[in-house]
């Protein structure tokens, strides 16, 4: 199943977080995160935890929106 990325980009937009920050977040290079945010079942959770917690209230409802996309379709 191919989910598209969409809302992880727009949860990590309405957050103001820039790839650089989100990339810290994620502790990967910004190449990587870009890389991930096309292909999202390339993320780990423990990098996915990174960027929730920089996140905003709407940006992790929206991170949260697209979890559940690829867990409960």
């Amino acid at each position: 199943m191919t989910v598209a990325p969409e809302k992880f980009i727009a949860a990590r937009k309405a957050s103001g977080m820039t790839l650089s920050a989100a990339s810290e977040l994620a502790n990967v290079t910004v190449q990587t995160y870009i890389a991930r945010e096309k292909h999202l079942e390339q993320f780990r959770i423990c990098e996915l935890e990174g960027v929730y917690e920089g996140l905003n209230k709407t940006g992790k409802s929206l991170l949260r929106e697209g979890m559940c996309e690829i867990f409960l379709p």
